[in-house]
């Protein structure tokens, strides 16, 4: 991947002694990502979720490019088919919906893949569809049952991962290029945050005056 964006992408959500500062928040991390790698953005830093708040990829993304799920597919023949489904320089937003939610970009960059996670700060090179389980760190779990998730297939969401566990993809992709983002525009976690706080100020005073 080409020097000038990871450091960029590092500042999405910024290490803290080794491990991602914040959690909950992947689908503002992936789409902050996009905005760097399709329109060399200066990178806003991620906050963590807060509970009640919407999935901006179903809220905004959704609404203005195409996109489609993907089932059934091993994760090899998921690898393969990414030559067909992505021309250099475009890039997948992937959303999977297993047992662990995340969502991570997929970039094309002449005949290489790479996997870009924000979020958990996973950037690697994909050689084979085995490449799509990658250690992760941070990672704080809904489940209180669950151990500590170390391991993520970043093709179906499943964490910690066994040698036998399921070989099938499960995700939602959208296809997204420099040429349809200029057209149609990304979501601006600034912004959305910005209005958050104005909708709630503005909810504060009308209870005032009632």
């Amino acid at each position: 991947m080409k020097e000038k964006f990871l450091p960029k992408l590092m500042k999405i959500n910024p290490l803290k002694n080794g491990v991602p500062e914040n959690n909950g928040n992947c689908q503002w991390c992936a789409i902050e990502g996009v905005r760097v790698l399709l329109q060399n953005a200066e990178p806003q830093k991620i906050l963590g979720s807060v509970e009640g708040e919407m999935d901006p990829i179903e809220e905004y993304i959704d609404e203005l490019y195409d996109y489609k799920t993907v089932h059934s597919k091993t994760r090899q023949q998921f690898y393969d088919s990414l030559i067909e489904q992505l021309a250099p320089g475009e890039l997948m937003l992937v959303n999977v919906s297993g047992e662990g939610d995340h969502a991570y970009i997929i970039y094309r960059e002449e005949d290489t893949f790479h996997l870009v996670d924000p979020d958990r700060n996973v950037f690697v090179e994909l050689k084979s569809g085995n490449d799509f389980i990658q250690k992760v760190s941070g990672w704080v779990s809904d489940n209180p049952e669950q151990t500590a998730v170390t391991l993520l297939d970043y093709t179906n969401g499943n964490p910690n991962p066994k040698q036998k566990s399921t070989d099938s993809v499960n995700m939602s992709i959208n296809i997204l290029n420099k040429e349809l983002v200029k057209k149609n525009g990304l979501p601006l976690y600034s912004q959305v945050q910005q209005k958050k706080d104005d909708d709630e100020e503005r909810s504060k005073n009308t209870c005032n005056i009632l």
